[in-house]
């Protein structure tokens, strides 16, 4: 890709490496091109500071590293570069060369979904699929299967016969704390509201966390007697995907849980009261319109909700009545309000949301501050809103959502035993 770019150069010309990371491609061109100016552009502060310190140790004087947007970018330039970027960053890269009448040499990656709503590109872009009328549904659907279609995959497509129906307990997701020498398998969960990796078996939850069965067998003896009740329904599977937010009860003990994960990225045993477990949390996932004009919103847990309030938007989060599944309150995704982190690095931690960064064409960033004070970020799918400016609606796991370092940990168990 580099020796395209230099047969295609000037004396003196500007390259502008868009989505340059940490400078791969852009230090390389600089270095080959002491006559030229590069301009490496890029949205993460991480890479942009990757690559201010390779320019540095190389000492090159020809380049100008700029963290900003790919619609932000006002530059003039003779030249534009892309190598794999995510997206359709490659769709926005290729209009702001032509804006520019400027040459261009694209290595173009996924594109994964085309459905985001600040796009400024619109899709189809083919004459060839315009004139077939094909609907944006359709192609996006084309689309992700051009992603993901190669030899191997169409290989691996063929030889799958039907569902998979075990799982190795390596595998198993490490919020289940499953010792990995307590068998070669797992439970895997039914096909239920929520996803393998983001559930958990009801026969993991009596055996191995409140330790009311010795065994599967005696899980689903327990179950079978219809004991066991998710979300206020009677549940006799005993690999029962129960997931986040999911109220479980156990009328025989009197007992009530809602799973939650803890700082440490686990499912929490988090017992509640009788007068919090009548409702859940839920995040709104989309909000349509269907048949006959009938509004519906459909959540994290996979229900739909007809005729919510017309204030209910995507990424907003509704307080359910889990008997009349009817919709008591709603908090509205903004800055201020507390939330719980459902995905990444940062999963099981609690704050308050600081600011939303906007990237069109790639993943929308919220910065959170926690109770400690701690900042943080992590992408808009893994923030679930919990409370109303520092007030949560829902009871709170032991540590409260706050992640202690190593040593802050160390210092407080010492204070413990010191105290002790």
């Amino acid at each position: 890709m580099a020796t395209a770019v230099i047969d295609a150069v000037s004396e003196g010309d500007v390259v502008v490496d868009f989505c340059s990371g940490g400078g791969h491609l852009g230090i390389i061109l600089a270095y080959l091109l002491p006559r030229c100016h590069v301009v490496m552009v890029d949205n993460k502060e991480e890479s942009v500071r990757n690559a201010r310190r390779r320019v540095a140790q190389l000492m090159l004087n020809n380049v100008t590293i700029i963290q900003s947007n790919l619609d932000y970018f006002r530059g003039r330039f003779d030249l534009g570069v892309a190598l794999h970027a995510c997206g359709v960053a490659t769709d926005l890269v290729l209009h702001t060369c032509l804006a520019q009448r400027a040459a261009f040499v694209i290595c173009p990656c996924c594109y994964g979904n085309l459905a985001h709503p600040d796009l400024p590109v619109n899709y189809p872009q083919s004459e060839l699929y315009c004139s077939r009328g094909i609907p944006t549904d359709d192609f996006s659907v084309l689309a992700r299967m051009a992603d993901h279609i190669t030899p191997s995959g169409r290989l691996a497509m063929a030889a799958a016969r039907g569902p998979k129906k075990h799982l190795k307990r390596l595998a198993a997701p490490k919020s289940w704390m499953l010792d990995k020498l307590g068998g070669v398998f797992a439970p895997r969960p039914s096909t239920g509201p929520h996803k393998l990796r983001e559930s958990l078996p009801l026969v993991v939850f009596l055996r191995n966390r409140l330790k009311y069965a010795l065994n599967n067998s005696e899980v689903t003896k327990i179950v079978m007697q219809r004991l066991i009740k998710v979300d206020g329904k009677v549940r006799t599977d005993s690999n029962y995907p129960a997931g986040f937010m999911d109220v479980i009860t156990i009328d025989k003990t009197g007992e009530y849980f809602r799973l939650v994960y803890d700082v440490k990225g686990r499912f929490a045993i988090h017992r509640i009261t009788a007068e919090e477990a009548k409702y859940k949390l839920c995040k709104v996932r989309r909000v349509q319109v269907g048949p006959k004009g009938i509004p519906f919103i459909t959540t994290h847990d996979g229900r739909t909700i007809r005729y919510p309030d017309p204030l209910v938007k995507v990424n907003d989060t509704i307080q359910l009545d889990i008997e009349t599944n009817k919709i008591m309150d709603f908090i509205k995704f903004d800055s201020g309000n507390l939330c719980m982190i459902t995905g990444g690095r940062n999963l099981g931690r609690v704050g308050t949301i600081i600011n939303r960064e906007r990237h069109p064409g790639s993943f929308d960033i919220v910065h959170v501050k926690d109770a400690l004070g701690h900042l943080f970020a992590t992408r808009l799918n893994n923030v679930f809103i919990i409370g109303k400016g520092s007030k949560a609606y829902i009871s709170l796991p032991r540590d409260k959502g706050v992640k202690l370092s190593i040593a802050e940990e160390r210092n407080k168990r010492l204070a413990a035993k010191a105290a002790a």
